[in-house]
């Protein structure tokens, strides 16, 4: 018997790491306001780095905490070095970056929000991943570092349901890839 409530833990675990990075912020400008009353510029300089370091660090977490949603992880996602391999109960679909077309995101009944990632051929069918997969976290970071995603549309999209398919990304057919 635990004495604090499931739910309430499962918030807190949601939004720990936004939460750790918020009092780290919280205790960085407490130094180097008393680094600057004492007029301890190296303490000032130092509290001042970290507090930005946690706030740039606590804002991708707070990104991170809305996209991952309650309930049932529907799959597994693993991204390694520019690779998603998604696991789920229809068996397992690899796609490098290099070779990703097209983002969309749409709503899925029974799945929730789900990320579509399109093929560079025309040949695979695309792969659909839901948001609360397990790993997503990591997916929301590959697909971030493409060339001009709109990274506020992507969060937007991901966090509330979308009434029809939209599309968050297309690679611009004029940029040269690396293969």
């Amino acid at each position: 018997m635990s004495f604090f409530r499931k739910d309430a833990v499962a918030v807190l675990a949601r939004w720990q790491g936004s939460i750790l990075a918020t009092a780290v912020a919280l205790v960085s400008v407490s130094a180097a306001a008393g680094g600057i009353r004492t007029g301890d510029m190296v303490q000032a300089g130092i509290g001042g780095l970290v507090a930005l370091g946690s706030v740039m660090a606590g804002f991708a977490m707070f990104q991170r905490a809305r996209l991952r949603q309650h309930g049932e992880h529907f799959g597994e996602v693993e991204v390694d070095e520019g690779e998603i391999r998604v696991f789920g109960p229809e068996g397992q679909a690899i796609l490098s970056l290099d070779m990703l077309e097209r983002v969309e995101v749409r709503s899925s009944e029974g799945l929730g929000v789900c990320w579509v990632l399109h093929g560079a051929n025309s040949g695979f069918l695309p792969i659909i991943i839901p948001v609360s997969a397990r790993g997503s976290e990591a997916l929301f970071d590959a697909l971030s570092s493409l060339p001009g995603i709109d990274l506020s549309k992507l969060v937007e999209m991901s966090v509330s349901p979308p009434a029809r398919t939209v599309s968050i990304w297309k690679r611009n057919r004029s940029i040269r890839r690396g293969w």
